[in-house]
């Protein structure tokens, strides 16, 4: 395992590939594509830290936690326990690129059984194989100088409160044997079988009215949600009831897209197997004869990609515009799909109508990316971006008030 430092001291390790593709596996057996990611972010840490422990710290055990054990947690909560020697570790991988704050889940903190000794903030990168640990507290810095946010239920302490370097947790342990690292905490109510099954109950009806796992967990009381989770009985059947809602939910989803025809729906994993729906074409057969526009869109195209082109006709106050929407996928190898949109000007024309919107949605009509052609261009873009397996998306192009959507399946 590689180990490397930049001007910062904070610890960077390498995600070895092998490592990569059984956290993959073990992720799919997870029962939605948004725990699925979930778990395989928060695996990739925990293999990774734990194949540097032992390499660092042979002398000391090192080994999973509760309620760690237990997979199917990622489904709702972000993070993992481990216990180094004498120590509890809680690690919160994220693959955000700024570093600007360590956001922990108040279970992480406020549930005895579940608090640690030190958090960890880690920065992960799945695509170029690296995770860093930027930063670590303790838990009475979290619970004495961390924001509570009672929106979301997690504890915030700014990056420039941790410690950058992990070095200086091994050394305090040794030099430092009696450093008090945990705040008090008051005992959780005790359950009894007839008031877990009465939560539990709740579970279920809120389940047929909210939108997400995450309005769920903040629609109980939060002691009262905590009590379920330090419980491993009742921690189970939890689990259990909010997977099975969220299966049904996201199966649901994928039925029938809001504003969308189902017949308008493109489902994108079928290309791969040179399935492709009707209206979308190869750049030959789009572009005809003209074998100089076929170089041009073939020259950018990078190795394995697939390409497909899709003539659509904007009505607007001007009359009809035709443009071209053409997508390169490429799948990556941990399952998702890289995808790459672009709007050129349809066979015969040279440049995009001005002041086109070329705009990518969630399935729930939320803006992700936006570009505007100007008067002279004569191709706009999306950023690149990656689905995960089942992702619902909208692109959405919009000419003086008139619009077309096309909906895609990952």
């Amino acid at each position: 395992m590689t180990l490397s430092f930049d001007t910062l001291p904070h610890l960077w390790l390498d995600i070895d590939p092998e490592i990569q593709r059984e956290c993959w596996q073990q992720s799919q057996e997870l029962a939605t594509p948004t725990g699925r990611w979930n778990a395989y972010l928060n695996q990739l840490c925990l293999n990774t830290f734990l194949a540097w422990c032992s390499e660092e710290h042979s002398q000391d055990a090192v080994s999973v936690a509760e309620p760690s054990l237990t997979s199917e947690l990622w489904e709702i909560v972000n993070g993992q326990a481990i216990t180094l020697g004498r120590s509890r570790l809680i690690l919160m991988p994220s693959d955000a690129i700024d570093l600007q704050e360590l956001r922990v889940p108040q279970e992480w903190v406020d549930i005895p059984a579940w608090s640690g000794d030190y958090y960890l903030a880690v920065q992960i990168n799945p695509d170029e194989r690296w995770m860093r640990v930027w930063g670590y507290t303790t838990h009475q810095t979290l619970k004495s100088a961390g924001q509570f946010e009672e929106g979301d239920r997690t504890y915030t302490l700014e990056g420039d409160a941790l410690i950058p370097d992990l070095n200086v947790l091994w050394v305090v342990q040794q030099l430092n044997r009696a450093e008090v690292t945990r705040s008090q905490l008051s005992s959780l109510p005790f359950l009894r079988p007839e008031q877990a099954d009465s939560l539990l109950d709740q579970v279920d009806y809120l389940s047929g009215t909210a939108l997400s796992i995450a309005h769920l967990r903040l629609s109980l009381p939060s002691e009262q949600w905590q009590a379920l989770l330090a419980a491993p009985q009742w921690r189970s059947r939890l689990l259990s009831r909010l997977t099975a809602q969220r299966v049904q939910s996201e199966l649901s989803s994928m039925v029938q897209m809001p504003s969308l025809a189902a017949d308008l729906v493109t489902h994108l994993r079928d290309w791969f197997q040179n399935s492709f729906q009707a209206g979308w074409q190869s750049l030959e057969e789009m572009l005809g004869v003209d074998v100089s526009l076929v170089y041009e869109f073939r020259r950018e195209a990078t190795a394995g990609e697939i390409r497909r082109v899709k003539l659509l006709t904007l009505e607007s106050s001007t009359g009809g515009h035709s443009v071209a929407l053409m997508l390169s996928l490429s799948q990556e190898e941990d399952g998702r799909v890289e995808v790459r949109a672009q709007l050129r000007p349809a066979p015969g024309m040279t440049h995009l109508p001005a002041n086109l919107m070329f705009e990518l949605l969630t399935q729930a009509d939320q803006p992700l990316q936006t570009v505007r052609s100007r008067s002279q261009d004569n191709y706009i873009q999306l950023k690149r971006f990656k689905c995960l397996p089942g992702w619902q998306f909208i692109l959405k192009i919009e000419l003086d008030g008139f619009e077309i959507r096309e909906g895609f399946v990952s």
